[in-house]
């Protein structure tokens, strides 16, 4: 019979064994009883990104994994049920010769002679780098989707951001830049960097930031990029150097309100297509999240400085509907009210004061309303025992709504009634001098 034909009923599995070894999809890989490679495939090239020749009898299946997971698939080879036909099955994201990130699931396999005698173990690899990065981003967005609802101050969303892109790519460099449009500043509340100090706000100039905030698109910068751009005029350099500098823009609607950027530089540790894509793709949730919480920021500080304004106000401040109902009480004095705040919401004038006084103040309350004007009125309440002289002014405060500012005039009141005493005492006198002369 011819030599080939025979070769072919006498190794029926060569052709599988040439696919398994040709597979550039699946990552088969197998070890002496040593644990040294003896057999690399296509696949497993592909995905290590390193050539048969460089691993066969030079490394170990451990040593091509992270620490943490080298340690666990040693102690996993060496037990019993191993030895015996149980599989162990791994996940682990590791890095290629050219630094580039990758998540691997291994089924790894005892392999034994006819003997049964331990010969070694198989491991048959799947590329699993867009599903954990799927299920990461995924993760991501959640995590800044719940940012987005919490009321985090900006720091505390800003270290969120951080932690959650650290899930999805390296982030040891990390800034975020804002631009202020009132000011025409750059300014940097957030700025973690192992070289460079956090900047002082500054004005647009020609850095790699500012280029991003104006051409508002994402932007990889390769130090082969970097030069082009330098070059070009369209850059400066500024800080520490750095190996790939990558920035997306923060856009809500058509107005960019900064830029996220993420540095390296270490050549151990390098950016890709995928990972700005990466970036880009979450942007838009960091955006609304940063606006949500620049605006609610915003609006503590401005009720901050009015309780800051009410606290140093001496008079009564209250907003009252058309029915006289109290809405609101400002915080300014509450000594000068009639009732305690939570006895006045809710109720209207003529519930809490004396009749003879809720009426005039209704009429005060319909005129502010009618003719749109402020009107001023006074009124004498009696608290805690004294009588309190008031002026007040009533403005209107939208379309069925009025504001009560009411001032403590009781001392010039009291001043007024003892000069006018005063002046009758003395006429008195006077009238009984002219007769006695």
């Amino acid at each position: 019979m011819p030599g080939g034909k025979w070769r072919v009923f006498r190794d029926p599995i060569a052709p599988l064994a040439r696919m398994i070894e040709q597979s550039p999809s699946m990552p088969v890989i197998s070890t002496d009883a040593d644990g040294n490679i003896d057999f690399w495939n296509t696949g497993a090239e592909r995905i290590f990104g390193l050539p048969a020749k460089d691993v066969i009898g030079r490394s170990t299946l451990a040593s091509l994994l992270p620490p943490a997971s080298g340690d666990e698939l040693c102690a996993a080879l060496r037990t019993d049920s191993f030895r015996y036909g149980e599989p162990i099955h791994l996940e682990v994201q590791a890095l290629t010769l050219a630094s580039r990130q990758f998540w691997i699931r291994l089924n790894v396999s005892a392999r034994s002679g006819r003997s049964g005698k331990f010969e070694g173990v198989v491991a048959i690899g799947e590329d699993i780098t867009e599903r954990k990065r799927g299920a990461t981003k995924q993760a991501a967005i959640y995590a800044i989707s719940a940012a987005v609802q919490s009321n985090q101050s900006p720091d505390e969303l800003f270290r969120s951001i951080h932690k959650s892109i650290s899930e999805i790519l390296p982030a040891n460099n990390f800034y975020i830049a804002l631009y202020d449009r009132d000011n025409d500043l750059i300014t940097f509340p957030y700025f973690v960097d192992e070289f460079d100090p956090q900047p002082r706000p500054r004005t647009k100039g020609k850095g790699l930031t500012e280029y991003v905030l104006r051409t508002s698109a994402p932007l990889l910068a390769s130090p082969e990029r970097f030069r082009q751009l330098v070059q070009s005029g369209e850059v400066e350099p500024l800080g520490q150097p750095s190996l790939d500098w990558m920035g997306v823009p923060l856009r809500m609607a058509d107005q960019t309100l900064g830029v996220l950027v993420v540095q390296t530089y270490s050549e151990g540790i390098r950016y890709c297509e995928d990972d700005i894509q990466m970036l880009s793709f979450v942007s838009s949730q960091i955006a609304m999240a940063i606006d949500r919480a620049q605006k609610e920021e915003s609006l503590r500080k401005s009720e901050a400085e009015l309780r800051s304004l009410f606290s140093a106000m001496s008079d009564v401040v209250i907003l009252l509907d058309a029915e006289g109902r109290y809405l609101k009480i400002a915080p300014t004095n509450p000594s000068l009210l009639y009732r305690p705040p939570d006895e006045l919401i809710g109720r209207t004038i003529r519930e809490v004061i004396p009749p003879e006084l809720a009426e005039p103040s209704m009429g005060y309350i319909r005129e502010a309303l009618a003719t749109r004007t402020t009107v001023k009125g006074g009124y004498t309440l009696r608290i805690r025992g004294q009588d309190v002289w008031f002026d007040a002014t009533i403005s209107p405060a939208g379309e069925d709504k009025v504001l009560l500012v009411a001032r403590d005039n009781t001392a010039r009141k009291r001043m007024e009634e003892a000069l006018r005493e005063a002046e009758e005492n003395y006429k008195g006198i006077f009238e009984h001098a002219v007769m006695g002369i």
